[in-house]
Formats: C-alpha cells, sequence, structure tokens
C-alpha cells in the first residue's frame, strides 16, 4: 500500500510540475506579465514540486529495505526539508485560494462554486498528504535507529543469541 502512495505522489508531483511549467510558459509569453513579481510564484513551486518529485522517487526504496534509510536521510536531508516546504506552500495556497474565490463571491461575480471547491480541496489534501508522508518516513527513521541501536547493544551485552 504504501508503495502505491509513493507511486501515486510521483505522478501527482510531476502533474503538478507540468502544469506549473505550462503556466509559467504562458504567462512568460504575455509582455505585461513577463515582468512581474508574482510569476516567480509558480517557478518556485515548479521548483520545490521537481524536488519533490525527486524525493518520492529516492524513498520508494524506503519501503522494500530499510538497511541504507539512515545514510540517505543524512546525505539528502536538503531534499527532504524542499519535499516538506512544497507540501507547506500548497497548504498555504489553498488557503490563499480560498481567500481569493470568497472575495469574488462577496463582489458577486458568476463563477462555479464547485470547481472552485475542488480546486481548493485538492491542493489542501495534496499539501496534507506530501507532508504525513515526510512524517511517517521520519518516525519510520526513528524506529529504525532505535532498532539499530539496541540490536549493537544487545550484540556487545550477549543478549541478542539468548
Amino acid at each position: 500500500m504504501a508503495l502505491i502512495q509513493k507511486i501515486v505522489l510521483c505522478i501527482i508531483t510531476v502533474a503538478i510540475a507540468l502544469v506549473l511549467g505550462a503556466g509559467l510558459y504562458s504567462l512568460s509569453m504575455e509582455p505585461s506579465i513577463r515582468n512581474d513579481i508574482w510569476i516567480l510564484i509558480p517557478a518556485v513551486l515548479c521548483v520545490l514540486s521537481v524536488f519533490s518529485f525527486i524525493f518520492h522517487l529516492k524513498t520508494i526504496a524506503f519501503y522494500r529495505d530499510n538497511s541504507e534509510i539512515i545514510k540517505s536521510f543524512k546525505s539528502n536531508a536538503v531534499i527532504w526539508y524542499i519535499n516538506v516546504a512544497f507540501g507547506v506552500s500548497l497548504i498555504i495556497l489553498a488557503f490563499i485560494f480560498a481567500f481569493q474565490f470568497s472575495k469574488l463571491y462577496d463582489n458577486n461575480i458568476q463563477t462555479e462554486f464547485t470547481l472552485l471547491a475542488i480546486i481548493v480541496i485538492t491542493t489542501l489534501l495534496i499539501g496534507v498528504w506530501i507532508c504525513l508522508d515526510f512524517y511517517t518516513l521520519y518516525k519510520k527513521i526513528n524506529e529504525v535507529k532505535s532498532t539499530k541501536y539496541i540490536n549493537q547493544i544487545d550484540d556487545i551485552s550477549g543478549q541478542k543469541n539468548q
């Protein structure tokens, strides 16, 4: 089940990166928007989603084998925290969307509420899912560390073979 979750998260992060990349490309073609500072938001999200995809690819092996989990965390800690930043930024983006959509309704502009709600809820759920995935992997790393240290102590004291 966890392996399927990782594959789905890989697909979702690639899809987000592609959508943001296509949006950046189309926005960069518009001369009035090209020099706007707000174009940095989708650019940063696109970069974060690429790093999140790398994170999910690297951590697929953690669900099959625990032997390299501690080494991989220490050597790739930056990618782990960039993944959390991507999840948190999606959560913040969902709240920004919700605020902007509520302003649209206050101005009596005709918009499709169901579509807007799906966008907000999907963005929020993906962000929470990415953060929860990080949390569960982090807990697994701590369990593997403690098991490794207990086994080393047992090897020294001779308790393991009895």
